[in-house]
């Protein structure tokens, strides 16, 4: 896979996670991010936003606890 279409992929991901994001999020706090290890797994997440902020997550720090989850801390692309 070349970096373009690996690029590709990630953004291509990262929109899709924003069909994910909670409904309840302002319309200004919608982004979506993902990630590829280098195992080839590509993880994406949305922010989540909570009206606390103390619980909020960057789509960012989302994707990277998702990736952590599944074991895979190697990322080669953000």
């Amino acid at each position: 896979m070349t970096e373009a279409e690996r690029n590709a992929r990630l953004v291509a991901e990262a929109i899709r996670a924003l069909g994910l994001s909670n409904p309840a999020n302002p319309p200004d706090r919608k982004f979506g991010a993902a990630l590829m290890t280098a195992k080839g797994n590509v993880y994406a997440a949305s922010a989540f936003w909570s009206e606390t902020l103390a619980l909020c997550l960057h789509a960012e720090q989302a994707a990277l606890a998702h990736a952590a989850a599944h074991g895979e801390f190697d990322i080669v692309a953000l």
